[in-house]
């Protein structure tokens, strides 16, 4: 895409049983196949979701613009609805607060507030950050 282009995004609903990737060797349906067509340039995520989450995703086809969204030295709160088996427990939820070590960082959730249900349907509002 030109510098000078604008830059298109486009949220789509992604649905459990897709993959955010372009190829996958086990041939699972990919979200990319679902997007409309782009002329000169193509789509690009912003972030992801694992294949059995559903949830917002943005595509842009700006690879400058999706990075300033992803990149944790931008610090870039992301906001879930996030559901769970039970409740979770005092220690648990310091533990998010204090902050996770994943694959490609530290990660912290700066809210999480009980949103309530009951079994495989309790609820938190998370609120999560990596650490640059």
């Amino acid at each position: 895409m030109p510098a000078s282009a604008t830059p298109r995004v486009l949220m789509y609903h992604k649905m459990a049983g897709e993959i955010v990737s372009r190829d996958d060797p086990e041939g699972r349906p990919s979200v990319f196949a679902r997007l409309p067509r782009v002329s000169g340039a193509r789509w690009v995520a912003v972030g992801r979701l694992d294949f059995n989450t559903e949830g917002l995703l943005l595509f842009t086809t700006s690879g400058a613009l999706a990075n300033r969204l992803m990149h944790p030295r931008y610090e870039i709160d992301r906001e879930y609805a996030v559901r769970v088996i039970g409740e979770l427990e005092a220690e648990q939820m310091l533990q998010l607060q204090q902050g996770i070590e994943l694959e490609d960082g530290i990660a912290k959730f700066d809210k999480l507030e009980d949103q309530g249900g009951t079994g495989m349907n309790h609820w938190y509002l998370v609120q999560i950050r990596e650490v640059p």
